[in-house]
């Protein structure tokens, strides 16, 4: 693969480009599922490659499909587009050859070896779960097995290889639906605990009430409900682009926008990260970058492109498949584990809700969110109950300024976001 890469950036420096850049990514998916106890599979493999061309500060970018597409007609089409395009102004180079660091954890060499029917015997155990205790189990497993291969016109090259396994597990008993996912660089046996833990948790939630009135009060947000609600706001302020372009709800690096309790990073070389990796989208050494310390605004996050652009350096955030160009965004973001239970926070509670999930709308420039989630009521430091369709609004960049207690059960999404139980106030929950 990289030595096709190579060829790429070699055949349009001969046919005129003033930088070429080559990025390849061929990937294995796997995907099982069962609905309603009707089983699907699905195995598919793609080889991609885009091509970004400059021709005096003129860029092109053109993509296709391995081998349907032959690659001098990628070529072709990436020169062209650069030569009928318009000058960008702010455009100074592509990244130069720097030394990455590969880190740890992300292949898994028993996870790309698995058979499919070693796939299917594993969720035929986590279905088996359920057993005869009268409820049903869906369930989703991904595995992905991803080589990727990148060269440009300064003398980068390089080359990696990743596994990832998504599990969605969700079981039905009487009105209730408990989901649980579990995302991974590697394959591990806490995927059997957490479908007995699903399949428990349905079996024990009581029966559903609703809020009787509009109330104002705390919040415990369990981390897969500050993934939807806060993690958005903070991908969209600490953009570079958005900073300096002045769209950024932050304004001033080492300001104070949150609770002194909260820290959180962007780390592209987090162990068994799943969104971690030697380099980025463009080549550039991921990094960790520290974007709020103890309640205070650090650092933005850049491109090679948008660091030129605003006279920074690239913090290795230029993600990208191969079939689109690259563009600013988070690797592993986390939020810095605290050390309290989740039962500690809630008994801290006078009156709110804790909130299991959010769907809803969330405007990550200004903060504003209003939605539903299933969750519970809480009443003097307890849970008096269950709540489906909880309607809560508010403003995501206040609650991470009245944060009063954090959480140390951490959860990972599909997207590499690491989010703990968090305890602020205040929100809106009507009724």
């Amino acid at each position: 693969m990289i030595n096709i890469a190579v060829k790429a950036v070699k055949d349009l420096e001969k046919m005129g480009a003033s930088e070429s850049e080559s990025y390849i990514q061929s990937s294995t998916e796997c995907v099982i599922s069962v609905r309603n106890n009707i089983w699907n599979k699905r195995k598919k493999k793609d080889v991609c490659i885009g091509l970004r061309t400059l021709t005096d500060k003129k860029k092109g970018f053109a993509a296709g499909t391995l081998p349907m597409c032959s690659l001098e007609e990628i070529e072709k089409a990436s020169l062209a587009l650069s030569k009928a395009s318009a000058p960008d102004p702010y455009w100074k180079h592509l990244p130069h050859k720097k030394k990455v660091t590969e880190p740890e954890g992300i292949f898994d060499k028993n996870l790309k070896d698995m058979s499919e029917l070693e796939l299917l015997d594993t969720v035929q155990i986590l279905v088996d779960t359920a057993g005869d205790r009268a409820c049903q189990p869906d369930c989703t497993v991904i595995t992905r097995v991803e080589d990727i291969a990148l060269a440009n016109s300064h003398g980068v090259e390089g080359f990696y290889s990743s596994t990832k396994i998504d599990v969605t597990f969700s079981c039905r008993c009487k009105e209730n639906d408990i989901l649980s996912e579990f995302h991974s660089r590697n394959f591990s046996d806490n995927l059997y605990s957490l479908a007995e833990n699903t399949v428990k948790n349905a079996l024990e939630s009581k029966k559903f009430s609703k809020v009787d009135k509009t109330f104002t009060g705390d919040i415990v947000l369990l981390p897969e409900a500050a993934g939807f609600i806060v993690m958005p706001c903070i991908k969209w302020a600490v953009d570079g682009e958005n900073f300096y372009s002045k769209r950024s709800h932050f304004t001033l690096e080492g300001e104070e926008v949150a609770s002194p309790l909260i820290t959180i990073t962007d780390n592209g070389l987090l162990p068994s990260g799943v969104q971690s990796a030697p380099f980025d989208g463009e080549g550039t050494p991921m990094q960790k970058t520290v974007l709020l310390e103890k309640g205070i605004f650090r650092h933005v996050l850049h491109s090679e492109y948008t660091a030129c652009k605003y006279g920074s350096s690239s913090t290795g955030n230029a993600l990208r498949s191969a079939t689109r160009e690259p563009s600013v965004s988070p690797t592993n973001l986390v939020i810095k584990k605290g050390r309290s239970s989740l039962t500690d926070l809630i008994e801290q509670v006078d009156t709110g809700v804790l909130l299991n999930d959010f769907t809803g709308d969330v405007d990550p420039s200004s903060g504003y969110f209003n939605g539903r989630g299933e969750g519970s009521y809480i009443k003097g430091g307890e849970i008096e109950y269950s709540c489906k369709n909880l309607h809560v609004q508010g403003n995501a960049f206040e609650l991470l300024g009245n944060v009063t207690g954090v959480g140390k059960e951490e959860h990972c999404s599909s997207e590499g976001v690491y989010a703990v139980p968090l305890l602020t106030g205040t929100v809106t929950v009507i009724a």
